[in-house]
């Protein structure tokens, strides 16, 4: 095995494709990946199982909670939980830019700018 920190990853994205897509690099790339549509049911998972995951990413834009909203009922529960929102709407939303410790990346995005992202996360957080 290489030198690089693998971590389990919540993934959340309302676009299926998208999700797979994603699912599918992250665990190719040696990270542990639970993945998620639905906000409010990866949030109820999590709820379970809070103590697995190293980072969380979530979609901006979803139906029933927004990732910024997940990311909060997540902090609830784990305080320091490393998090990335992948959104378009970065520069317009400002409850986006007032979360705290909080990484975005803007959509589009190249699938290896999320990694480096999430291997520089799990570096500081494993």
């Amino acid at each position: 095995m290489d030198n690089r920190a693998s971590c389990h990853i919540l993934f959340v994205e309302d676009e299926p494709i998208a999700l797979e897509l994603m699912t599918s690099f992250l665990s190719d790339q040696g990270h542990s990946v639970t993945g998620f549509s639905c906000p409010s049911k990866a949030l109820e998972w999590f709820k379970q199982n809070s103590n697995l995951i190293d980072i969380l990413v979530t979609d901006q834009s979803m139906p029933s909670l927004t990732g910024i909203e997940l990311i909060n009922h997540s902090r609830a529960i784990r305080p320091e939980l490393p998090a990335v929102i992948v959104t378009g709407l970065a520069l317009l939303d400002p409850t986006i830019k007032q979360a705290r410790d909080l990484h975005i990346i803007e959509k589009p995005y190249k699938r290896q700018e999320l990694f480096d992202l999430i291997l520089k996360l799990s570096g500081a957080s494993l």
